[in-house]
């Protein structure tokens, strides 16, 4: 059967969180009639917030990432010809208090100024960090190159291809491994390491160390230095 041009030219998504909607947003962009669904009354998924008694809370995320030139987010709106949210750096992108101490580890956004922090925090920890640094340049260059995962298509395969690179390939070897696993390779067996990775990363993926993949790791704990960085958006509330 013949479709026809109307119809063809209509899609549905479904859930209105940042993904949807940024789906949504490129594909009325590129000639598509979209219809978003949502199971919720308000969008923003993880991002949106909701009222109880007359105070505000945040569902769940209060920070973003990549509204760097080049960032993805940076790249979407300019796709879309809209100026960027009003935001502000976060720095320290965040400041973290371990159990019984009432000085915090602050998270700065200048790589400089969080390596000595850690350093002075963490003694003898900088292999581990500077082997999260590596891992991350090498996988988001190969991020930043869009390759469709999981390949469902030979379509997929080729962007897939097209953004390998030889340094993507040293990534391979810790695809299986976990953070947990990486500290106890190097001999890190502190605590306070241990407790401050379980805090951080338990935020991002929801477990402790030992259940973190090493390459995620890479990326939500070093996004947060320049030139990329974590911003707070400025939110508009309106009644």
């Amino acid at each position: 059967m013949q479709i026809g041009q109307s119809i063809s030219k209509r899609v549905v998504v479904i859930g209105a969180g940042i993904g949807g909607l940024t789906a949504a947003a490129l594909l009325a962009r590129r000639g598509y009639s979209v219809l978003v669904l949502d199971q919720a009354i308000v969008p923003g998924g993880c991002a949106s917030t909701f009222q109880r008694k007359g105070f505000t809370f945040d569902v769940g995320a209060t920070q973003v990432a990549g509204l760097e030139p080049g960032g993805i987010h940076h790249r979407i709106f300019s796709e879309l010809e809209i100026d960027l949210p009003a935001a502000t750096p976060c720095d320290p992108a965040c400041a973290v208090y371990l159990p019984g101490e009432t000085q915090p580890i602050s998270v700065w956004r200048d790589p400089q100024r969080w390596q000595a922090e850690r350093q002075q925090q963490f003694p003898g920890s900088e292999p581990f960090w500077q082997l999260l640094a590596d891992l991350f340049r090498h996988s988001w260059a190969f991020q930043s190159r869009d390759p469709v995962l999981p390949p469902r298509s030979l379509w997929d395969l080729g962007r897939l291809v097209q953004a390998v690179r030889p340094d993507t390939l040293l990534t391979v070897p810790h695809t299986f491994t976990t953070v947990g696993q990486m500290l106890r390779a190097y001999g890190l067996l502190d605590r306070r390491l241990k407790t401050f990775l379980d805090m951080q990363l338990k935020l991002y993926s929801q477990v402790d160390a030992d259940q973190t993949a090493l390459l995620y790791a890479a990326t939500a704990l070093s996004v947060s230095q320049e030139p990329q960085g974590l911003y707070h958006c400025r939110v508009v509330c309106r009644s």
